[in-house]
């Protein structure tokens, strides 16, 4: 895109408060659900402005969010250290909730 002087960004958006969102969270998987955990869902207001701040910066990689830009980062720079806490807490699920076949 460099020829048409056509800027691209990556988009890492968080949960976000929309209305997808909440019909989402009726037919989520309980996997999901661990996954997500207690962290906070972010006012789509709030995720728009840091998108077009991102624009307006020509960045290439937008993540909104200081807790989004810490998995961002943890996980470029520490991907194991992330796996080891999302299988961790799937693990602790499964031993409650056993998957039957």
């Amino acid at each position: 895109m460099l020829p048409y002087n056509v800027n691209v960004s990556v988009v890492y958006p968080p949960d976000t408060d929309t209305p997808q969102w909440h019909e989402e969270n009726k037919i989520k998987p309980p996997e999901t659900r661990v996954l997500s955990g207690t962290i906070k869902v972010m006012p789509a207001s709030t995720v728009a402005s840091a998108i077009l701040r991102g624009i307006t910066k020509r960045s290439f990689s937008i993540v909104p969010g200081v807790m989004n830009r810490f998995t961002y980062f943890m996980n470029r720079h520490f991907p194991w250290v992330v796996w080891k806490i999302v299988s961790g807490d799937l693990r602790k699920y499964w031993k409650k909730n056993p998957i039957v076949f």
